[in-house]
């Protein structure tokens, strides 16, 4: 990642093309998404890697059973998100 430039801030500044860009769809949906992640977490008794490296090496069916939720889920949004996107003009 590169440093922050004061030249070029002070140059958009003095030309008026300075602007917060600010994208509350995106900013919403990383949002929710992050309160479903909580909300699983607790509702699995631990994190996803948790389920998914030690629950299902031990065989517990709570744990194979998070693990393909997460795996539907996973797959599920990444439908969504790319008809959402083809959808787009």
């Amino acid at each position: 990642m590169t440093e922050p430039n004061p030249a070029a801030l002070a140059s958009v500044v003095v030309w008026g093309a300075f602007a917060l860009a600010f994208v509350f769809g995106a900013v919403g949906n990383k949002t929710i998404g992050g309160a479903l992640m909580g909300f699983g977490g607790v509702l699995a008794l631990g994190c996803t890697i948790g389920q998914g490296i030690s629950g299902v090496s031990t065989l517990a069916l709570g744990s194979i059973l998070a693990f393909f939720s997460i795996v539907a889920g996973a797959a599920l949004t990444m439908k969504i998100q790319y008809w959402r996107l083809m959808k787009q003009p």
